[in-house]
Parts: structure tokens; sequence; C-alpha cells
């Protein structure tokens, strides 16, 4: 599962993105993949990692809704189904940052 949020206040020139996504590590632990920062940037990534991908998606949709408040748009959710022990064939960056930058 991926989500990415954006919020957007030209006013007070804010542009940020939040991404979140589920996926697997090489030895098949489940993590939740996180990265914020400027719209356009490279952000930060944290990873935490979960017993079982229920938890994981428990933990996305949380943080989904937890950055709605402060004004964070939902601009896409993505149902991805985790092979069992490989990576999904799915590039973060390109999945989640494209080319949604906005200047």
């Amino acid at each position: 599962m991926c989500a990415r949020l954006e919020k957007i206040r030209p006013v007070k020139n804010q542009r940020r993105f939040y991404a979140m996504r589920t996926s697997q590590t090489l030895l098949v632990d489940l993590c939740l993949t996180r990265e914020c920062g400027r719209i356009g940037s490279a952000g930060q990534i944290l990873i935490e990692y979960t017993k079982t991908q229920n938890d994981a998606e428990k933990a996305l949709n949380k943080l989904a809704a937890h950055k709605r408040c402060p004004g964070y748009q939902l601009q896409e959710l993505l149902q991805l189904k985790l092979r069992d022990k490989e990576e999904t064939n799915f590039p973060y960056s390109q999945a989640l940052i494209g080319s949604r930058n906005t200047a």
C-alpha cells in the first residue's frame, strides 16, 4: 500500500509532501517506509519494521489520518500485493514522487 499527501500554502511559501509505503525487505521482514520534505527535494526517509502486513497497513492509515489534520491532502493511494520472499518491483521514488514536482 502506498500513500502520498501534500500541503501547499503559497501565502506561507509551504510546499511539502509526506509519502508512505509498506514493503518487504530481502529477508522477508515487513516495514513501513516514510518520506517527507519539501516538494522537489529528496526529503528524509524513516523505516519502521513491523511483524505483519496488517500492522504496517494500520500504521500507514493511522499516520495518513493524523497528517490530514494539519492541512495535508491525500494525492495518491495505491494498493500493492507483496510477493513472498521478494522486494516488490515498485520503485519508491518513481511511484510516489515521479512527475509530481511542483515549483
